[in-house]
């Protein structure tokens, strides 16, 4: 049970016990057992503190601090805990189905056995929705500044399934962006390259309540941003580029077999799968500011992988309708952009076709390419 000073300390109010333990950093509390169902901790202290099968339902836990803590089994349902500390804190068999978990630094933190399910992630504008995979409990969601998972024990961790998502409960297309799950401990090692393929056919489906094309780019495009972001060397583990590779793939896939998903997004994230796609082949990508002047969306820079040559480009997309061919002023533009710059080669991409004029003009200069709503997804 409960140390019974220190639950009516806690409960005399928040201020009063962050001094006292800011006066006793030596004492770890013990608070096993505690019933504090819907108190208000906002911001509260309570690192080191034993709290095994407490009762923290619906409390308010908003920026809380739990370092090191012991919360085996604590019944943490439908609590607030948004941007609070967990980092090494112990968390197996936990209840934590609804709770808000927007932010919250998971670092270290052993979460085995947990059972997420439904539990809202969403660290800022989104909510990463569960995967059925492993046994012994239940797990969610998502993104910017995002929950952090960095080596936390997951490998006991189960997913809710693709049929249980909700409206404002979460999306089952977003675990990738989740900050730290590179270093994260999972039961499968191949769990992010099977759960990006299951997220596919999950979108995909026109019974998806995620099946909203636009939706689905942004969200794909905004998984690999965050991934590549992970490291910024050239010693990338194998295991996180396959995951990028796979997600590449699977969205050319997914476009090549509904190419009037281009016609349904905006011009800037026709720019943005673009820079991917070339990305995907290998290519150092920069994507200009989505206001610009210079006259091009992408500076490219391509590297031929048997004589190591590298080559630099300046690439400009247009979103048109089939129906509204490119012409030749549009590619002599690009051209003499192409030589303000200093650029080797130009390149246009367009959801549409070129005119014979623009064609003529490929025709008569080896540095300058034309992709069209056919040849886009060849390399």
């Amino acid at each position: 049970m409960a140390d019974s000073q220190h639950l009516r300390m806690l409960r005399r109010g928040v201020q009063a016990w962050n001094t006292w333990r800011r006066h006793n950093p030596e004492v770890h509390p013990d608070l096993r057992e505690a019933r504090l169902r819907e108190a208000d901790l906002a911001e509260v202290n309570l690192d080191k503190c034993d709290l095994r099968s407490s009762d923290l339902a619906l409390a308010n836990l908003g920026k809380a601090r739990f370092q090191h803590s012991d919360l085996s089994g604590a019944d943490l349902r439908s609590a607030h805990l948004a941007w609070a500390d967990l980092q090494g804190a112990t968390l197996k068999n936990a209840k934590l189905s609804g709770t808000d978990l927007c932010g919250t630094d998971f670092t270290d933190c052993d979460l085995c056995d947990e059972d997420l399910n439904h539990a809202r992630m969403r660290s800022m504008n989104a909510l990463v929705r569960g995967y059925s995979l492993f046994s012994n409990a239940a797990f969610p969601d998502y993104f910017s500044s995002k929950t952090k998972f960095t080596r936390a024990n997951l490998s006991a961790a189960k997913f809710t399934g693709k049929d249980d998502s909700r409206e404002n409960i979460g999306s089952f297309l977003d675990l990738a962006t989740c900050e730290g799950l590179e270093s994260a401990t999972f039961a499968e090692p191949d769990f992010l390259k099977r759960y990006v393929s299951d997220a596919f056919a999950y979108a995909h489906s026109p019974d998806s309540p995620d099946a909203r094309s636009e939706d689905l780019v942004r969200t794909v495009l905004e998984a690999i941003e965050y991934l590549r972001a992970l490291y910024h060397d050239d010693d990338s583990p194998r295991e996180l580029l396959v995951v990028i590779e796979t997600i590449s793939q699977e969205l050319i896939k997914y476009l090549t077999t509904h190419p009037q998903v281009l016609y349904e997004i905006r011009p800037r994230q026709f720019e943005e799968i673009v820079a991917e796609i070339l990305a995907s082949f290998g290519w150092e990508v920069q994507l200009m500011p989505p206001v610009r002047y210079g006259g091009y969306a992408i500076y490219a820079i391509s590297k031929d992988i048997e004589s190591g040559l590298r080559t630099s480009w300046v690439i400009e997309c247009k979103k048109y309708h089939e129906g509204n061919k490119v012409g030749v002023e549009l590619v002599r533009a690009l051209y003499g952009v192409k030589h303000l710059v200093g650029a080797s080669n130009a390149l246009l991409a367009t959801t549409s076709f070129f005119t014979r004029g623009a064609k003529q003009i490929k025709a008569s200069r080896y540095d300058i390419d034309l992709k069209d709503f056919q040849r886009l997804w060849t390399g």
